[in-house]
């Protein structure tokens, strides 16, 4: 008979990626989950793991296994965080840009609390209902009843290009003639970003689209073109020149988001409270 605590042990390490990092996760000395993955092995007849080095990847039977039982260990790793009953990683759902943002200027407070860090980063919107997150930071407020919203600050935008481009460029005249854009794609191409230079820069040749702020901020410090940008994603590329400031595209603002069940969470609590007071010292430090 597989043993429950057996099964959670293998999906941990599954999902750390190793057996001290799992060990961690759940509390216990990796001694323990070594025992539990052999003990779920032998009672399987067959390896879960495959061990190459330190490298550690799922034999055929390990696979079927995990897709058998992720659902079931989502749903009690939800359960436990929902009654504040875990030591696992807080999960961040966030934007590529908000993630870099969360990673350079928040993640040290977090560890320093005992904290761990899990960022989930992309522009899908995560179920928080179905616990695919424990908060998320969104540029759009959640209308879902269930849901909670705090907001956190707002996003500002620029035109921004590399200086090499700027001195080759021509002079900015009506519809932008004779200069190279970079236009945002994909779920970018319904943000302001996008609109703004479809009516701005009508005359412009578009040299570049891209689905990714990262991207687009790369490819304008190659002195590709011109890109409008969140201004705090500029923060991060030194070679790009602010052109100008786009106070005709309007704040967006911030929502830092979670599940109305888990406002009881003295750990997440904190976590958001971290969180929300690094993003907003790091605006305030950026105006």
């Amino acid at each position: 008979m597989l043993d429950w605590n057996d099964l959670q042990t293998f999906a941990a390490v599954v999902r750390a990626g190793s057996v001290a990092a799992a060990a961690k996760s759940l509390g216990v000395h990796p001694t323990t989950v070594a025992r539990r993955l052999t003990a779920a092995e032998d009672a399987l007849g067959a390896p879960l793991l495959l061990r190459a080095g330190r490298r550690l990847t799922l034999s055929p039977v390990g696979q079927q296994l995990q897709s058998a039982i992720a659902p079931l260990v989502d749903l009690v790793d939800h359960a436990a965080r929902r009654a504040g009953q875990t030591t696992l990683p807080i999960r961040i759902a966030v934007t590529e840009n908000g993630a870099r943002l969360v990673a350079s200027q928040v993640a040290a407070a977090l560890v320093r609390d005992e904290i761990d860090v899990e960022l989930i980063s992309g522009n899908a919107v995560v179920d928080l209902a179905r616990g695919e997150a424990d908060f998320a930071i969104r540029v759009v407020a959640p209308e879902d009843p269930e849901l909670v919203r705090r907001r956190i600050g707002a996003v500002t935008y620029g035109l921004f290009a590399a200086a090499s481009y700027l001195r080759r460029s021509p002079e900015f005249k009506d519809g932008w003639p004779g200069h190279h854009v970079l236009m945002p794609s994909g779920a970018l191409s319904q943000g302001p970003e996008a609109s703004f230079l479809a009516t701005q820069a009508s005359a412009a040749r578009v040299v570049l689209r891209a689905n990714s702020h990262v991207a687009l901020a790369h490819a304008a410090e190659a002195s590709l073109g011109l890109v409008v940008l969140p201004t705090n994603l500029a923060h991060f590329h030194a070679r790009l020149v602010c052109v100008r400031p786009l106070p005709e595209i309007p704040a967006r603002p911030v929502w830092l988001v979670m599940h109305k069940s888990f406002r009881t969470d003295a750990r997440l609590r904190r976590a958001a409270t971290i969180v929300t007071g690094g993003l907003q010292a790091c605006a305030a430090a950026s105006t």
